[in-house]
């Protein structure tokens, strides 16, 4: 009987004190308060695991990982019985979005309200947020004061951006002392190249939404979608000096946002205004940030029906624990996370409070998208043209938006916009053109990604102003205001190709080259030592002409394969997804035979980056990027300070990435002109092209002579008032518009492209044609502009400049590129341009 009795004891005891056991708050998990200390990456996910494994309140969920091999992690977080039927809510929130078939209940007004911080890696307040709101959260939960768990849900992903992030920390924690100094000349507040705002390849994944370049885009927004959520907040920090910002935001609004997106922005704002107001906080809206451009964590999720909301917090990367701000208090990492903590709330209450306007208005949407889409144009054909890779990579593109696409049921002609030439005209349907409907439920995120050219309410925008696939990816194309009725499939046909002798091996096979696909088995090719060549005018085997920079594969030429020559080809080919035309002779059709001079050898490039202090990070990640995914070719990263003689002379190929190179020294040059003059061939990209601009010894210029520049010298500020001067700057700018850029088709750098070739122009930099060198690619008038603001001070300046071209020095050659030819790794027209650059220029 003691027995028992003292065993009864033991359980009641045991449980208890299991009942008393209360969840630890970051601080007490942590060691240390929030705001007193950055806390790395694996500290937060080891957070967030502890608080699932001890609530029944939260279901975490990993994502994807980083280059880095960080984990990428949401965390649900809500009353246990919408935590237990996760999977129902999901499917619920896509066929309210008709993406899935199946009924909704009809009386749940459940929303997912989605929390994203630290997309950028040095606005680093926010992930230490993620930490208080999941535990405030399931605090609310747990103490029966969370009215909001009845109709919402919430999802938390703690940090967008790890390595970024990890990168920043790292620094900022090995550089702060015992106590943090508020002093903006400390060196904890100078954060060194490349910093962390960007990922493992230098991009901003802020910018990335849309095109999922990177790793953490892509397995994010797969994930994004799955959910489609009806709210969404994204947390970022501007400089220390700016009060907190938040919606509604400023014009230009898309056309293709509702009524009902931007009243919800108002009806935030206005609600989290007074809860600032209450703390005395100071704040801003309607100003600086506009819903525009769809790659941005406000704009991509309200193109897809929900409500994107961009936070703004003062900080960045410069602020650390502390520091000063002119007329403020020191402004310190716990003020920032105070401000971005009551944000998130504000979402919450609101969302929960107008749960079924915010349901009605999302199935709205959708069911208008569906059966009266409010665009202009309703059907998208996309032409195959004479490049079917190109076609592919659109295909997957609309593949990861959730886009649907097929074939017209009848091929017959329409009348449409063309967007080759700007005109409307008759065209035929082929049985291999893609057709997009505009009468489906992602409609509104279809017109945006594909209309001709974007409305722009207002000028002052924070960002680019075009964007259509077409110009992207330089395809031929219409957008017709006709319905084009499709099947619900789509396949691109197989191209064959008929071997003309079964039992005569070929004397060699050939590429053609029209893609950045092609470029990637050049890159494998090369680096497995085939020796190859290219031929530099058209030439034709039979039927099949063959234009300049086709990759030629010689039997002879390569005799160390031996017997393997033929399954090698065919291997390497396959994987590359290329396929090689079989020769059965040299001789030609019409033009050179294979074994004349006229076909060149195709030399294996050595070739170096410059990287470091003065360059911009985001162009040298999309190179290195470009490098590493697109071409798959190895490359050496030269910090600008070791860039001399010894490091230049171990290359063939030096890219200059867009940026200002003051950290040159006049040696420096100097060793450079010398290098390129031995034969070097160097690649200046946007504004690294000023180390060459009106310099004695190149003749790039920003104008040809006098009389040119009297033309085309741009309009001074004349009796503007204060308040006028920042839109009458604006009328001098480009801030990303796309040209038509005339090219000339005998030029290696214009292999694989017709006459044509499409420009992302940011900036109103002028470059004059050459009057020494290739002019390649230029701007002949304001006809070649596309899409895009454009101001009206800096169009007559455009007129017969440079975009593409090339000088030789001595025996060597620089190529010359005024806009960035991949800019922001999206820009897939541009691709094989710089592989020509990096593979046939001065060959």
């Amino acid at each position: 009987m003691k027995k028992l009795c003292a065993f009864a004891f033991f359980i009641f005891l045991h449980f208890g004190l299991q009942a008393q056991e209360v969840l630890k708050n970051p601080a007490e998990f942590l060691g240390y308060p929030l705001g007193t200390h950055f806390t790395p990456h694996h500290k937060i996910v080891s957070y967030f695991e502890y608080m699932a494994q001890h609530s029944e309140n939260i279901s975490l969920q990993y994502y994807g990982e980083t280059i880095e091999k960080r984990p990428l992690m949401v965390a649900f977080v809500g009353a246990k019985n919408k935590i237990d039927s996760l999977e129902f809510y999901r499917a619920n929130n896509r066929r309210m979005a008709l993406l899935e078939k199946g009924m909704t209940l009809p009386n749940d007004s459940t929303v997912t309200v989605w929390l994203s911080y630290n997309v950028h890696g040095n606005e680093a307040s926010s992930s230490e947020v993620s930490m208080k709101m999941l535990y405030g959260l399931v605090e609310q939960i747990e103490a029966q004061k969370a009215d909001w768990t009845d109709n919402t849900l919430v999802v938390i992903d703690p940090c967008l951006n790890p390595d970024g992030r990890d990168r920043y920390v790292n620094w900022y924690n090995s550089t702060v002392g015992m106590f943090p100094n508020p002093n903006m000349e400390a060196e904890e507040h100078h954060e060194p190249w490349p910093g962390g705002r960007s990922n493992h390849y230098y991009h901003d994944l802020n910018r990335d939404w849309v095109w999922q370049t990177q790793v953490e885009s892509q397995a994010r927004v797969q994930l994004f979608l799955d959910w489609m959520p009806h709210l969404h907040l994204d947390f970022h920090e501007q400089y220390p000096d700016s009060p907190y910002y938040f919606a509604p935001a400023t014009e230009p609004y898309h056309e293709a946002i509702t009524d009902f997106q931007r009243e919800f922005q108002i009806t935030y704002g206005k609600a989290n205004a007074e809860h600032f107001d209450a703390n005395g906080w100071l704040y801003f809206t309607k100003e600086w940030f506009d819903l525009l451009y769809p790659a941005y964590g406000d704009t991509y999720p309200t193109f897809n029906g929900g409500i994107g909301m961009t936070l703004e917090q003062a900080g960045h990367g410069i602020a650390g624990l502390t520091v000063e701000r002119k007329g403020e208090d020191n402004l310190t990492l716990s003020d920032r996370i105070a401000h971005h903590y009551q944000s998130g709330w504000t979402a919450i209450e609101v969302a929960s409070e107008h749960s079924r306007d915010l349901i009605s208005a999302y199935k709205s949407y959708f069911e208008d998208a569906k059966t009266s889409p409010k665009s202009k144009y309703k059907s998208y054909v996309l032409k195959i043209g004479n490049n079917p890779h190109r076609l592919e990579e659109v295909r997957k593109l609309l593949d990861q938006q959730g886009i649907e696409y097929g074939r017209a049921l009848v091929n017959k002609s329409y009348r449409g916009f063309n967007y080759m030439n700007g005109k409307d005209e008759t065209f035929k349907l082929d049985a291999s053109d893609i057709i997009i409907s505009a009468y489906q439920a992602k409609s509104k995120i279809a017109n945006v990604l594909l209309e001709p050219k974007t409305h722009l309410s207002d000028s002052l925008t924070y960002d680019i102003t075009a964007w259509s696939l077409p110009y992207v990816y330089g395809i031929p194309a219409f957008a017709s205001t006709e319905r084009i009725y499709t099947t619900n499939y789509f396949e691109i046909p197989q191209q064959q190709v008929v071997v003309e002798d079964s039992l005569r091996k070929p004397v060699g096979y050939i590429l053609e080259w029209n893609s950045v696909e092609e470029a990637r088995l050049l890159s494998a090719l090369l680096q497995e030592n085939v020796r190859v060549k290219f031929n530099k005018k058209a030439f034709a085997h039979g039927e099949k002409t063959f234009s300049p920079g086709s990759v030629i594969i010689n039997r002879q030429s390569n005799r160390h394969l031996q017997s393997e020559f033929d399954d090698f080809i065919a291997q390497i080919s396959s994987q590359y997804d290329v396929i090689p035309y079989p020769l059965f002779s040299g001789y030609s059709t019409s033009g050179a035979d294979l074994g004349s001079d006229k076909i060149s050898h195709l030399n294996q490039p050595n070739v170096a980056i410059v990287r470091g202090e003065g360059i911009s990070s985001t162009s040298y990640g999309s190179l290195w990027h470009y490098m590493d995914f697109d071409i798959n070719y190895p490359f050496t990263g030269i910090d600008i300070h070791r860039l001399n003689s010894a490091a230049l002379n171990s290359h063939d190929v030096l890219i200059l990435p867009d940026g200002n190179y003051r950290a040159l020294s006049e040696s420096q040059k100097s060793q450079i002109h010398q290098w390129i003059s031995n034969g070097g061939k160097l690649i200046a990209i946007r504004h690294a092209i000023r180390l060459f601009k009106d310099q004695e010894g190149y003749s790039v210029k920003t104008y040809a002579n006098e009389e040119e520049e009297k033309n085309y010298a741009p309009i001074k500020e004349q009796n503007a008032s204060y308040g006028e001067r920042l839109r009458n700057q604006v009328s001098n700018d480009i801030p990303g518009a796309i040209f038509k850029v005339k090219l000339d088709p005998d030029h290696p750098l214009s292999y694989g492209y017709d006459d044509n070739y499409f420009t992302m122009k940011i900036g109103k930099e002028r470059i004059a044609r050459l009057e020494k060198g290739w002019n390649v690619g230029t701007i002949d008038g304001m006809d070649s502009w596309i899409s895009g603001f454009v101001g009206y001070r800096t169009k007559p300046t455009l007129e017969k400049s440079l975009i593409i071209g090339t000088e030789n020095i001595g025996a060597g050659t620089i190529v010359y590129m005024a806009d960035d030819p991949i800019f922001r790794s999206f820009w897939y027209g541009g691709k094989l341009m710089l592989a020509n650059a990096i593979f046939y220029v001065n060959q």
